[in-house]
């Protein structure tokens, strides 16, 4: 998940030349993580090498800014040593939190071995235990050095992974290997480097260097720094730990399980009860009458049933020789599918590489909310297809308090029109995605947006009609007039709850653009391939392994940490959920009974308080409150729109 960066240096480097290289390449690699830092340093002085690693808790910017590492770099050269070579980190915190102890270059051995990496692996513990490892760290990196004891490992191993690794223990070599392609190198780049290794080919062309490489998936490779035998001086070995500098450590987002206190579970179920016995549903699907803008003829049939127009499948002909004529024309990197690790992405890239012969580069957008679930999903189908993934992670840190302040403001004063403000930051993976497509060249995007997730309800508890009934909407069709009325609606709540006047406004207003005016022209592979949930989770379970949460029957956007939060309250207020809408389209497509949708959002709209307690330790905010809060504000809200 994190960026790696490996650099060998020329004799012409000196003090300033490594600094300069060593910003510019982590720099640019912490796109793909800002949570931790770190570099190890291989150092020759006369005949002998020292390795000196610095373990920072802080982002690349400020790591570099220390006063240690820069004095250590120019103590080097002013003694005619000098630096061989390095290895750079930059985390986006997966396992463990932003500790030193946690965090990377991994050390081994006395400090005689350092390493990097990215990505997850899934089954780490299994690894270490089945080849006896020591374990120093929480971070799933330490794994990897089971490699060191046998390449056979390799396959062992679940999850995508590539690293870089500084080895001074017989001999003096770097070691380097990928199982998914997330990692590239290029030989004599200018004057100053002999080699350079990075986890993404973009980051190649921002530097202007043209003669790199892919590194070829699941080959060991090893290469001799010290061409004679020179001896590693393990007095000089260190390992240097730099203390966050006024920042709050990156939590991790762990579901466990929890125990609710009774007087809470029971407000809750209160709640429910009375939802259950006072909504009346439509006889047809199951949206009830506290549905924005519904309403029931004379034999109980909703609105939204009588004007639904079955969407038909468009050729799956044309699909494929759209991507055969774009695979044979610019090659498979031509191809970008964004895999967010939820079930229809990993699903829709299992159509891509097993059915279609197509291997695309994915891409994740990491806005601080996707669980460790989701994480691990992503590795999984990528680790186990061979596939290179393109993380864009987002300042976490900013994110969280952003989302904490509104959070806040939305509990001052109530309103359902308000709710999506909680996942305007996540919207940046619609343009981000385009911005991924312009630096590779890329000719098409595959995305895995399917019809039955429309859910304008979210808009229109605003009390405005902001969609036409007689359509099968998509996001992408909301008129300009409705979007001024929903900015209206919005500016008119920040005016009547000042608390929202914060610094989330810029995100949120950037979430609004990306989501209505993403500009992109993406194809989306359920408008050619039907969606069944039963084949799409036999498939991915069965098949890959990939996993599913412990706080619910439903595999619906379990990676998403936003998603038990959001759906918690429109339960409460209005006793459903985008589960009830998920499945009366279900229904009117005929693909399950109404008494199966029933019995289904019956245990899927069940609080998932594990999640629930993990979303809110990530906001240091006190999850029972603030679900007591909820559930006493759901008693007083009046439902604000029309037909009801």
């Amino acid at each position: 998940m994190c960026g790696i960066v490996g650099i060998e240096f020329s004799k012409l480097a000196n003090a300033k030349k490594i600094k300069y290289w060593i910003k510019k390449t982590l720099t640019i690699s912490s796109r793909r993580g800002k949570d931790s830092s770190g570099i190890s340093f291989l150092v020759k002085e006369k005949e002998t090498f020292s390795l000196v690693t610095f373990r920072s808790e802080n982002s690349i910017e400020i790591t570099l800014k220390n006063i240690k590492i820069n004095k250590f770099i120019d103590d080097v050269y002013k003694k005619n040593s000098r630096i061989i070579f390095i290895i750079g980190h930059t985390r986006l915190a997966t396992n463990g939190a932003t500790i030193n102890y946690n965090n990377q270059p991994l050390v081994y051995n006395k400090n005689t071995q350092s390493l990097v990496f990215n990505g997850i692996l899934c089954n780490s513990e299994k690894i270490i235990k089945l080849s006896k490892l020591k374990k120093n760290s929480l971070n799933d990196g330490v794994a990897l050095w089971s490699l060191d004891k046998s390449i056979n490992y390799l396959k062992k191993i679940k999850g995508a992974f590539s690293y870089i690794k500084i080895n001074c223990q017989r001999r003096i070599s770097i070691d380097f290997i990928t199982n998914n392609g997330s990692l590239y190198s290029s030989m004599q780049p200018n004057q100053i480097i002999n080699k350079i290794f990075l986890s993404e080919e973009s980051f190649f062309k921002k530097m202007n260097i043209n003669n790199y490489k892919q590194i070829k998936i699941n080959k060991m490779f090893s290469v001799d720094i010290s061409n004679n035998n020179y001896a590693i001086n393990l007095n000089k070995n260190k390992l240097i730990n730099i203390k966050s500098e006024n920042l709050k450590k990156i939590k991790i987002f762990t579901i466990k399980k929890n125990i609710v206190p009774k007087n809470l579970k029971y407000k809750i179920d209160k709640r429910i009860d009375y939802i259950f016995n006072k909504i009346t549903r439509c006889k047809k699907c199951i949206l009830p009458n506290t549905h924005p803008f519904i309403y029931f003829n004379q034999d109980g049939i909703c609105n939204f049933c009588v004007n639904y127009k079955k969407d038909q499948l468009k050729p799956k002909k044309e699909f494929k020789n759209i991507l055969r004529y774009t695979q044979k024309k610019y090659g498979n990197k031509s191809i970008l599918c964004p895999l967010s690790g939820g079930r229809d992405s990993s699903f829709a890239l299992h159509i891509l590489v097993n059915e279609l012969k197509i291997k695309p580069i994915t891409y994740t957008y990491d806005w601080g909310f996707n669980t460790d679930l989701a994480r691990r999903n992503v590795s999984i189908m990528t680790g186990e297809l061979n596939i290179e993934n393109i993380i864009i992670a987002a300042d976490i840190r900013h994110k969280r308090e952003n989302v904490k302040k509104n959070v806040i403001a939305w509990l001052k004063r109530p309103h359902l029109g308000l709710v999506p403000l909680f996942m305007a930051g996540d919207k940046q993976f619609i343009s981000n995605a385009s911005l991924l497509k312009k630096e590779l060249n890329m000719k098409l995007e595959i995305f895995a947006i399917n019809k039955y997730e429309v859910t304008q309800y979210k808009e229109e508890f605003s009390g405005i009609k902001l969609w036409d009934e007689n359509l099968n909407n998509k996001h992408t069709n909301m008129k300009i007039l409705s979007q001024l009325k929903m900015l209206f609606f919005y500016g008119k709540q920040f005016l009547l709850n000042p608390y929202y006047l914060n610094t989330s406004i810029p995100d949120s207003f950037r979430g609004f653009l990306n989501f209505y005016h993403s500009g992109s022209d993406e194809m989306s592979i359920y408008d050619y391939y039907d969606w069944n949930e039963n084949v799409i989770n036999k498939t991915l379970i069965n098949k890959y392994g990939w996993e599913t949460a412990n706080d619910t029957s439903s595999t619906w956007r379990i990676g998403d940490g936003t998603q038990p939060f959001y759906n918690f309250i429109y339960f409460m207020f209005a006793g459903f959920t985008e589960n009830d809408v998920l499945r009366s389209f279900l229904i009117r497509d005929n693909k399950i009974s109404r008494e199966e949708a029933l019995c289904l959002v019956t245990n899927e709209n069940q609080p998932r308080y594990p999640t629930l307690e993990g979303y809110f330790k990530l906001l240091d905010l006190n999850y029972i409150k603030i679900l007591s809060t909820i559930i006493d504000h759901a008693w007083t809200y009046k439902l604000n729109y029309q037909n009801i």
